[in-house]
């Protein structure tokens, strides 16, 4: 029988698109500093502690956003959005899309449903930007 992994929580204090067009994720505490060994196209930046994609082409932003939270759960953390989280030049149609997302995989009692973690970027052949 598998040892299930207790999974740590932490909330997303920013969410933002850089100067290069990446987007980022910048959880309140948790640290990824090892997440690059995944090689699932998300990296960390110390300096500015967050985690960040790939300039999109092939995924949108939205696909990223998702990716980078299951990416974040694959180290046993789960990455959670509040009230208190800063949106950076983010549109308002792409924040939306973003939330709903959160809310579609959370169950009335609040536990979360398990996110795909098995693709990364170099395995789809979308190319719609969002």
């Amino acid at each position: 029988m598998e040892e299930e992994t207790q999974m740590e929580s932490d909330w997303i204090a920013e969410v933002g698109i850089d100067e290069r067009k990446r987007l980022y994720l910048r959880p309140a505490t948790a640290t990824f500093l090892y997440i690059h060994r995944e090689a699932c196209g998300v990296h960390w930046d110390p300096t500015r502690h967050h985690l960040h994609s790939q300039k999109p082409g092939v995924w949108p932003y939205l696909r990223w956003f998702e990716h980078l939270i299951s990416a974040a759960a694959s180290q046993s953390w789960k990455l959670h959005l509040t009230a208190s989280t800063t949106w950076v030049n983010i549109p308002a149609d792409l924040r939306n899309l973003m939330q709903n997302w959160v809310v579609s995989r959370t169950s009335k009692d609040g536990t979360e449903f398990p996110v795909e973690t098995s693709l990364s970027p170099l395995e789809t052949e979308e190319s719609t930007l969002v």
